[in-house]
């Protein structure tokens, strides 16, 4: 039975039979400044750097990695909480799903060896309510590299086909080695002039591969983690859009719009083959031309706003979607079949800013589908990197470990990121905390309608204060 609080405010409780007492501890039990665990967090997702967080706070290394390590752990607790509602089919309605992978670096440790240790996450998020489901590394940090690489040489596990490999998933140094020297011999190819001639450059690139799902790549200037394992990132991929397949089983019908990566699609159709095959999963390819300066980024749009204000000119007081899905029925029999699998790319008629010159691709046409025309066209009309694009480039811009490089190169392919972390594993933790706050407390200057990204999903009825996320205990009923 309640049997008062602990000095620190802990409930304490009285056995019946023995009479004895004990406290449940909360969240913050055991932390000695507990009230500077929302300051941190605040600085973490708004670029402060390490060292400046420290100085700031008076606290030395040990002590911002252990808030670290706390405010990764309730961010945990909260989403195991709120988006266990997933995996009971909440109703979600259509979604549109952009999903893009993002590279990190973080940097050599040791002077003699200057090499940088390359990582990905493999981001998918709604385009129309903003949620990201996901920004998954191609990293665990649960394995050492000396006892898996022991355990390879066992009985010589890596010399296996990878298929049967009992370490398939992971980097080994015999595949380090191998990927160096396949990577030195393989032949890339650039598409310069327009969007098509990208998207056909990346199909040759991809084909020149020994297997085209796998588009990792190792040279001389990188190196693999000294702690945890890296993860192929065909496997993180496959795990990723499983992971989806457990959290979007209340969707009404999704549609995907992918970066143009052969193993992004193998992975999409491996986990939603059964929805594909009876039209409740679409999926697209989706090229952009991103170097654009912003000078030609405008006359594009521009361009893109004639082409639309002369076809609702001809067309009368019809709507304007009815006009943009007209626009793109157009473009339909001048679509243009690129690479091995004969995929047909149409060309964007209507460009915005941020995707002045796109193309995309339908992977999931078949002779029986019961798609109509007008609902294609829809589907291309909306289709977007939109989603996926913005959480990254938030990521570049609110992460300070993970922002671009910003200082020279100090020797040739090899580049010291002035803030990137040492340890594979903050990166995991940093995506975490800030899908956190974008999902459930962040409210953007300009938002129409002044919601976040997880109460337009329907996963809240309202902005979430940072305390009710890093103080949240699953134990106490609401």
């Amino acid at each position: 039975m309640s049997h008062g609080r602990t000095a620190h405010g802990s409930p304490r409780f009285r056995c019946k039979e023995c009479g004895s007492t004990f406290a449940v501890g909360g969240p913050t039990t055991g932390q000695k400044k507990p009230h500077e665990n929302r300051e941190i967090f605040m600085e973490l997702v708004n670029k402060a750097p390490f060292r400046r967080i420290m100085e700031k706070r008076d606290i030395c290394a040990a002590t911002l990695y252990g808030k670290i390590d706390f405010l990764f752990a309730q961010c945990l607790r909260f989403l195991g909480d709120r988006e266990g509602k997933l995996l009971e089919r909440l109703p979600l309605g259509h979604l549109s799903i952009s999903v893009d992978r993002q590279d990190y670096y973080t940097n050599w440790t040791r002077r003699e060896d200057k090499r940088n240790i390359p990582l990905h996450s493999v981001v998918s998020a709604d385009n129309r309510t903003g949620y990201v489901f996901g920004a998954h590394l191609n990293f665990d940090p649960r394995f050492d590299p000396e006892e898996v690489e022991a355990d390879v040489r066992l009985d010589d596990d890596d010399l296996l086909p990878q298929e049967y490999r009992r370490n398939a998933r992971f980097w080994l140094k015999s595949d380090y080695d191998a990927s160096i020297a396949a990577t030195a011999a393989r032949k890339r190819y650039k598409g310069k002039k327009t969007v098509l001639d990208a998207a056909a450059a990346r199909y040759a690139t991809a084909a020149d591969r020994e297997d085209v799902e796998v588009s990792d790549e190792f040279d001389r200037e990188m190196q693999l983690p000294g702690t945890g394992m890296q993860v192929h990132g065909e496997y993180t991929l496959y795990a990723h859009f499983q992971v989806l397949k457990r959290s979007l089983a209340g969707a009404q019908s999704i549609t995907f719009y992918l970066d143009q990566d052969a193993g992004m699609r193998a992975a999409c159709f491996a986990a939603f083959h059964e929805e594909i095959q009876h039209d409740f999963v679409h999926a697209f390819f989706v090229t952009v031309k991103k170097e654009m300066t912003k000078g030609q980024k405008l006359a594009a749009f521009n361009e893109a706003q004639k082409r639309f204000a002369a076809a609702k000119a001809s067309m009368g007081l019809l709507d304007d979607e009815f006009i943009k899905i007209a626009l793109i029925k157009e473009q339909l029999p001048l679509m243009k079949e690129i690479g091995g699998y004969k995929d047909k790319w149409l060309l964007h008629p209507l460009p915005t800013m941020n995707e002045p010159e796109k193309a995309l691709a339908y992977l999931t046409a078949r002779p029986d589908s019961q798609v109509s025309e007008d609902q294609l066209a829809k589907m291309y009309l909306y289709g977007s990197m939109y989603g996926a694009d913005r959480f990254m480039e938030l990521i570049r811009r609110r992460l300070s470990p993970l922002e671009r490089a910003l200082s020279s190169s100090s020797a040739a392919g090899r580049m010291w990121y002035g803030y990137a972390p040492y340890n594979p594993r903050i990166i995991e933790k940093l995506l975490l905390l800030l899908r956190v706050y974008w999902n459930y407390c962040f409210v953007p200057k300009g938002s129409k309608d002044g919601k976040t990204p997880a109460e337009r999903l329907g996963l809240a009825k309202g902005k979430l204060r940072v305390e009710d996320i890093l103080y949240f205990d699953g134990n106490k009923k609401p």
